[in-house]
């Protein structure tokens, strides 16, 4: 449970934020950064441009001192956080009925035929591991360079974004088709509206999961506002007519299909290893500052 009750409101705004956001942009950092990028959609370039705002302004709101708040003392927090926490023993139970329910749901899935969900489980629980045990955070990734100006995620998604690139060229030169969505205004609006959402709510789509099933309050509320967002978009698509306005008229593009093969390959990766270098050069402004003085 946050020190401050009012961060549960702030969680669920934020959320809303992200939802609404996400749903504009035609996906999260995942949908719509992550993995479309290193599948050429210009849109992945679109998204990851308005993000940068989007979590600038996104740090200057949630850093106000309106909305920090006072600070309590460190004993009374201490003594808070510790207030109705499971035993580690109740926990390891717990996570072996977890574990032994997806295993025996996995076998039922082979027995009946249903060999797509069996996967699909197998995969959501090896994901949700993965995650977990790596702090996989796209916010953190962002929201430090405005804050701590480090960059080690930041520069570890560039290179995981360039293996994705090499893996998914070999992918669609095999006959898999490449996901491209509108290089639309509403992508750009979508990612910085995103982009203040998961600063605000403490984390995205990915990083709310995980944390929430570690006991983060804040991060319920935070799923809560991204389920409501997202279903508010949903309508306003064709209720306020944002779909015929910002996403419609703008067209699907893909880098292979404008720069060949090897302009897109080369052009992707090369603009990622050049964004891992502004990354390391951001992060070392201050020292640099220092010496020179």
């Amino acid at each position: 449970m946050p020190q401050q009750r009012s961060r549960l409101l702030q969680g669920f705004i934020g959320g809303v934020l992200a939802g609404f956001g996400a749903r504009l942009a035609m996906g999260c950092n995942l949908g719509s950064f992550f993995s479309a990028v290193p599948q050429f959609s210009l849109h992945g370039w679109i998204f990851m441009l308005g993000m940068f705002p989007g979590t600038y302004l996104g740090t200057k709101i949630a850093l106000h001192p309106l909305v920090m708040g006072k600070r309590k003392s460190r004993s009374r927090a201490r003594n808070r956080s510790n207030k109705g926490q499971i035993p580690t023993r109740v926990q390891t139970v717990l996570g072996v009925i977890v574990g032994t329910a997806i295993v025996l749901a996995t076998v039922y899935y082979f027995s009946v035929g249903q060999s797509k969900l069996a996967f699909a489980l197998l995969f959501g629980a090896a994901f949700g591991v993965c995650i977990q045990r790596g702090r996989i955070c796209f916010t953190s990734a962002f929201r430090e360079l405005w804050i701590t100006k480090q960059g080690a995620l930041g520069r570890a998604l560039a290179l995981g974004m360039v293996v994705s690139t090499i893996g998914f060229a070999i992918l669609m030169s095999l006959g898999v088709e490449a996901r491209a969505e509108a290089a639309s205004i509403g992508v750009f609006l979508g990612a910085i509206i995103f982009g203040i959402g998961i600063v605000l709510a403490g984390g995205c789509e990915t990083g709310w999961m995980y944390r929430s099933m570690e006991g983060y309050v804040q991060l319920w509320f935070a799923g809560i506002g991204t389920v409501v967002g997202a279903t508010f978009l949903a309508w306003s698509w064709e209720g306020l007519g944002l779909y015929q306005f910002l996403v419609k008229p703008f067209p699907a593009i893909n880098l292979v299909n404008s720069w060949g093969w090897t302009g897109a390959i080369f052009g992707t990766v090369g603009l990622l290893l050049a964004w891992y270098l502004l990354i390391t050069w951001w992060e070392s402004r201050d020292s640099l500052k220092k010496l020179t003085k």
